[in-house]
């Protein structure tokens, strides 16, 4: 997970980066308590483009079909 919170800014976009090159899908969050926290995800959208993350390896960018489907699949 991008850890979008100003606070936290986890992963970096260098770890980011890095799961991309080793084929995991990540996941942007804002750890946010009330809506005056949902800006933050803008925070996590740019360390994903820093990462060079293409919609294709961030899961919170499937369609739900395909999302479901994921979690079908048996590993």
């Amino acid at each position: 997970e991008i850890n979008a919170h100003q606070d936290r800014l986890d992963l970096s976009d260098l770890h980011a980066r890095k799961a991309k090159e080793m084929g995991v899908k990540l996941a942007l969050g804002t750890d946010s308590h009330h809506l005056g926290q949902l800006w933050m995800i803008r925070l996590g959208v740019g360390v994903a483009r820093r990462a060079w993350l293409e919609p294709s390896d961030v899961l919170n960018t499937y369609p739900l079909e395909e999302l479901l489907a994921l979690t079908r699949k048996k590993r």
